[in-house]
């Protein structure tokens, strides 16, 4: 699958194509290769990872990484579906519905790139938006977000994020104000 993001990141313009394909699958793990292109440079990663999310090895610009610097080269690599993760339907996102802090204010069927996607659109029922989670807490002064389903496709996909604030896990604040929005997605066989 291709994705086209676009927006800002703490103040900071982004417009990239990440393009994964999943080269094979085992029982337990998968073998992804993805190709990132930002402007004129164009990034190739293969990684090895197992279904719980725990990359094997990452292979990346002529070296092989393993261990702690394969889960550092494995999230570089993955952003747009960490991203996705952690802020889509299982991660906080999921937590603020069941929470009932924010609501659905509709739902279209838009055209990104060659891909039609039915996506709904959510929002704070108020600012600032606080909530307790297992390992911290999140604290936004601005929270929307825009979640889709690729027709023939059972996972959610993230397509639209507009928050600024602070998430706290483990002890640890970061400040976040991201701006990002999928303009194409391309399914592939």
């Amino acid at each position: 699958m291709a994705e086209h993001f676009n927006g800002t990141e703490n103040g900071d313009t982004f417009d990239a194509v990440y393009d994964y394909q999943v080269v094979s699958t085992t029982s337990t793990s998968y073998l992804v290769n993805l190709t990132e292109t930002e402007g004129p440079a164009v990034v190739h990663y293969t990684d090895d990872v197992l279904k719980n999310g725990t990359a094997l090895w990452v292979y990346f610009d002529g070296m092989n990484y393993t261990g702690p610097d394969a889960f550092v080269m494995y999230f570089a690599s993955m952003a747009p579906y960490t991203i996705g993760n952690t802020f889509g339907a299982s991660g906080i996102f999921g937590q603020l519905v069941n929470s009932s802090q924010v609501h659905e204010t509709g739902s279209s069927i838009l055209t990104l790139g060659p891909t039609q996607v039915n996506v709904t659109d959510y929002e704070a029922n108020f600012l600032p938006l606080s909530q307790t989670t297992c390992n911290g807490s999140l604290y936004f002064t601005r929270f929307s977000l825009q979640v889709g389903n690729v027709t023939g496709e059972s996972l959610p996909l993230l397509t639209g994020l507009n928050l600024a604030g602070t998430i706290t896990s483990s002890g640890v604040t970061e400040s976040l104000d991201i701006s990002l929005h999928i303009t194409s997605v391309t399914k592939t066989s």
